[in-house]
């Protein structure tokens, strides 16, 4: 399974974006979703999860190989 390489960070601005670290490559977009009645958290929160997903990958396979 290929995957963009992490450490990936959360930006925040009119649409909260994910990124590398580095900002070379734009890894998810996530739309604010005030039209559909979601609050612009929800998507902050949306991000920092996204952002989180390499670390969490590296966590995953850690306990994998513990067990």
């Amino acid at each position: 399974m290929s995957h963009t390489p992490g450490p990936w960070k959360a930006h925040f601005a009119n649409y909260t974006t994910v990124h590398t670290v580095d900002g070379d490559e734009t890894v998810a977009t996530i739309d604010s979703g005030i039209l559909w009645g979601r609050a612009v958290s929800e998507a902050d929160a949306n991000a920092d999860l996204i952002a989180a997903a390499p670390d969490l990958l590296e966590a995953c396979k850690a306990i994998d190989e513990a067990l």
